[in-house]
């Protein structure tokens, strides 16, 4: 659980190798049951992501750390403490790497030594000039797109975190919320309080398309084929854009209070979403205005974030209740 900085820094065979083992999980349908409740953090916990191979989820909290979890045994395995404020993103970045965001105005790339117990810092990335609202990591391992209350998003080399970003996301007028890379790694959206939603080319920085959203967007997700884009917004409703045409073409109902994430399984059949009415919903996307197959309750607070397995067989969430649940 060391804290120092490490000079190894993840590359493109690191990159490549974790690439091929996600692409070799099978995937699975999700049941909902209730499997585990994990109970480390002492305050809210924001943000949750699982590793490539599934063995390993991470979490991040407003207590300012980030804790490793074993996915088998529901213990913790590491925790990383660098942040001076809420860990707002987490994602790892292949195996043995982890990129956390805060509201300190920094990301940190970690190495992370699954065998031991141990995440060390290998970069850190503090070009922002407000607090860091969410971390992406790129498909292909090789960039990572932050986004802040500087109103802006950041693209950067995750091998060169200590630089400066790649290229700067400019034209929202209030903070950017969330970032997604396209399944592809082309496209970039974004999602902002100035109630808009972007895509931007990732080589570029160009805008591609601006998207409006009266209800404010909260969070966004890609599915799996890049068509389509998955919103929560600040009503009790997830939308669903088509890219190409521009256009909502659907809009699912169920929830009681604000939407406050969503996620795609691998295939694109099953969507999830969380709220603050202290629920996960599991939706068919393809169900125009359908209601959602499976509601699965537990968390005694809201529920904040949450995410898929890479194969789909397990969702995690976290909620205000300081709680991390995994459902299979």
């Amino acid at each position: 659980m060391g804290q120092g900085d490490s000079k190894q820094a993840p590359g493109a065979q690191v990159a490549r190798r974790q690439s091929s083992r996600r692409k070799d999980l099978v995937p699975v349908e999700f049941a909902g049951d209730f499997s585990s409740t994990l109970s480390e953090h002492t305050q809210p916990v924001l943000c949750c992501a699982f590793s490539p191979d599934e063995k390993h989820m991470v979490t991040g909290s407003a207590d300012t750390t980030a804790i490793v979890w074993s996915q088998t045994t529901a213990k913790p395995v590491a925790k990383l403490a660098g942040h001076a404020h809420n860990v707002t993103g987490c994602a790892f970045a292949g195996i043995t790497h982890i990129v956390t965001s805060s509201l300190d105005g920094r990301a940190i790339v970690w190495q992370f030594r699954p065998g031991h117990g141990e995440a060390q810092v290998a970069y850190r990335y503090q070009n922002h000039e407000a607090g860091i609202l969410s971390c992406r990591v790129s498909n292909d391992l090789q960039a990572v797109a932050t986004c802040s209350e500087d109103k802006t998003a950041h693209v950067w080399k995750l091998e060169g975190a200590n630089g400066p970003p790649s290229s700067q996301l400019r034209g929202h007028t209030e903070a950017v919320l969330d970032c997604q890379f396209s399944p592809d790694d082309i496209t970039i959206a974004t999602c902002s309080n100035d109630k808009t939603i972007r895509l931007w080319n990732r080589r570029s920085g160009k805008v591609i398309t601006t998207l409006h959203d009266p209800l404010g967007p909260q969070r966004l997700r890609f599915s799996p084929d890049g068509i389509y884009l998955c919103v929560a917004s600040q009503d009790e409703r997830l939308r669903i854009w088509n890219t190409n045409s521009e256009e909502v073409v659907n809009s699912l109902p169920g929830h009681t209070d604000h939407v406050m994430g969503c996620d795609f399984n691998r295939s694109g059949q099953q969507l999830a979403s969380c709220s603050r009415d202290k629920t996960i919903r599991i939706y068919n996307p393809r169900d125009v205005g359908g209601e959602a197959r499976k509601t699965l309750r537990g968390h005694t607070a809201a529920v904040l974030s949450c995410a898929f397995s890479p194969s789909g067989k397990y969702l995690v969430s976290v909620s205000q209740d300081k709680t991390v649940r995994v459902w299979k």
